[in-house]
């Protein structure tokens, strides 16, 4: 339980927490996984995740980060934007035995990529920067919704 912060250019291993929220700033090293159970995931630009970045109940958002692994969460939503990278597959999954009450933003930023598949088990908002890099035929389960400019949509 508590907030998990890996400071800028620091170096660790895999980071697992309950009720964690975690933090890595600019050109941070995860040498292994995040994975949290209620908690927000926050990664900074230049930052590196060599494996999966995984949360249950908690919003992802990388900004300028690179993730080796996948992505993924049941509730909270998903951020990639400005020039991210996530060289495996974006993921929501279904919760089992919850009520869905609220429908999970998935925003692919500017200069974004994700290099794998994105598949969706769940009813999701799809935001898709005109200037990411997503094969759209890898999209499993969304429609995507287009946006230009530099503002991300009001969701995300």
């Amino acid at each position: 339980n508590g907030r998990i912060s890996v400071g800028e250019r620091a170096q660790t291993g895999s980071i697992e927490g309950v009720n964690s929220s975690t933090d890595c700033e600019q050109n941070a090293r995860i040498g292994g996984d995040i994975k949290l159970v209620n908690g927000a995931v926050k990664v900074k630009t230049g930052a590196t995740i060599a494996g999966n970045v995984k949360t249950v109940n908690g919003p992802i958002r990388l900004v300028g980060a690179t993730v080796e692994g996948n992505v993924g969460n049941y509730n909270g939503g998903i951020v990639i934007t400005d020039d991210s990278v996530v060289k495996g597959n974006v993921v929501v999954s279904r919760p089992r035995g919850q009520d869905l009450d609220e429908t999970p933003v998935v925003i692919i930023g500017p200069g974004s990529a994700v290099l794998g598949k994105m598949r969706f088990d769940r009813p999701v908002k799809l935001y898709i920067h005109e200037l990411a890099k997503v094969d759209t035929d890898s999209i499993d389960g969304a429609e995507p919704i287009s946006f230009s400019g530099t503002e991300l949509p009001e969701d995300g």
